[in-house]
């Protein structure tokens, strides 16, 4: 599992909805979103920004290294 699919899985969780329920209101099939949740797959940030806004979250995006801040 990738960062991004273990803050996906527990985002979900946190909201209280299925795999099928969030990949509905990402527009996106529950085989996909199982996917990126088990790092089989690289999500378009289209994709991320989708199943975000499903989730009722921002989106923040870092780029480099966080480890210092």
């Amino acid at each position: 599992m990738t960062d991004l699919g273990r803050l996906i899985t527990q985002q979900r969780h946190a909201a209280g909805m299925t795999q099928a329920q969030l990949a509905d209101g990402a527009g996106i099939t529950q085989a996909a979103l199982s996917r990126i949740e088990n790092g089989k797959t690289s999500p378009r940030l289209s994709t991320v920004e989708r199943i975000a806004h499903a989730l009722g979250r921002p989106l923040t995006l870092t780029v480099g290294d966080t480890t210092g801040v």
